[in-house]
């Protein structure tokens, strides 16, 4: 049988017209959204509510969506084998969902903390009461009729809280307070955290703690990644204060300033701070001010704001860990 050129040009248009409608009948997925939580600088409280978005496009009924997926893999986490631990939320029949723990020992009830809500154009997940555990990466997946899977993904950041405690020194320390070169030597880190910590350094007594202003000080800014505990920020205090500094902040008790007492004791403490969102307390160093020169029979002339000699004769701080963990 031959065709005529006529027959032959409509049987390629006919191709061409089935090649089109093949793929005009196509799912996509839009980029993924959320309500809340798409900066580190700016996370997600805990315990607030957030929602994760992803919009579906299909051209005709046989790419109509019959499933679809948000896959949450926690940062970290792996189980005994090595896997990966992650919460999966899907579709099943009837337009149901379920969202479960995957690979491996997760919290049984960390997964009710999530609801899917899908539809022919949205798959969409809602996360009540945010957990830290769910900054990271989640992906949507939808697939339709033909298994066709159309994917899009989503980077969370929930607020954590650092832990905080004074690495250095691990020993009891002497300071002179007579010595131009002494400097007290502290170091705080704070293991993980979003948003990032600051540090704050405190003086406490027996009435109201004093945080020494910032001016007063100088100090060294590090961060690092510990193969345990992960990542890591810490400061180390350099402090060179004099009596009078000491009793400017009320960091030595009353009577001492006056030159009544022989000793005085404060802490220091290290506080990491993360905006408004967690303040936390590391290790105490109690701090011992005592003058060797002065005894029950014996006093010294108080300090004045006007005094020339601020590092007095025989004045020392005895500095040692209590490592008392708040």
């Amino acid at each position: 049988m031959q065709f005529s050129s006529r027959d032959t040009l409509n049987m390629k248009t006919y191709l061409l017209l089935i090649f089109i409608a093949k793929f005009a009948n196509c799912l996509t997925v839009d980029e993924a959204e959320a309500s809340d939580g798409l900066d580190g600088k700016d996370p997600i409280f805990e315990d607030d509510s957030f929602a994760l978005f992803c919009n579906i496009t299909s051209q005709g009924p046989t790419d109509l969506p019959v499933q679809c997926t948000w896959t949450h893999m926690i940062d970290n986490q792996y189980d005994e084998s090595g896997k990966p631990l992650e919460v999966v939320c899907s579709t099943v029949d009837a337009g149901t969902s379920i969202c479960t723990n995957q690979g491996g020992n997760v919290d049984s009830d960390y997964a009710n903390h999530i609801q899917l809500n899908a539809s022919v154009s949205s798959c969409d997940a809602f996360v009540e009461s945010a957990d830290p555990r769910d900054n990271g990466r989640w992906e949507c997946e939808v697939t339709d009729v033909n298994n066709k899977v159309e994917s899009a993904f989503i980077d969370i950041f929930v607020s954590n809280r650092s832990t905080a405690f004074i690495t250095e020194p691990d020993e009891q320390i002497t300071y002179d307070i007579m010595d131009e070169d002494a400097v007290i030597n502290a170091t705080c880190r704070a293991y993980g955290g979003r948003p990032q910590p600051t540090f704050a350094w405190v003086m406490e007594t027996t009435g109201e703690p004093n945080e020494i202003p910032q001016n007063d000080y100088n100090s060294t800014w590090k961060e690092g990644n510990d193969a345990v505990l992960g990542e890591y920020v810490e400061e180390t205090l350099l402090w060179s204060p004099s009596l009078l500094d000491l009793c400017e902040i009320n960091a030595a008790h009353e009577e001492f300033c006056d030159g009544n007492v022989a000793s005085s004791q404060f802490s220091l403490v290290c506080k990491a701070q993360q905006d408004d969102y967690y303040e936390s307390s590391a290790d105490e160093i109690s701090i011992k001010v005592k003058n060797p020169y002065v005894d029950a029979t014996t006093t010294v002339a108080p300090y004045s704001s006007t005094a020339t000699c601020l590092k007095l004769p025989g004045f020392y701080f005895a500095i040692s860990i209590l490592h008392l963990y708040k």
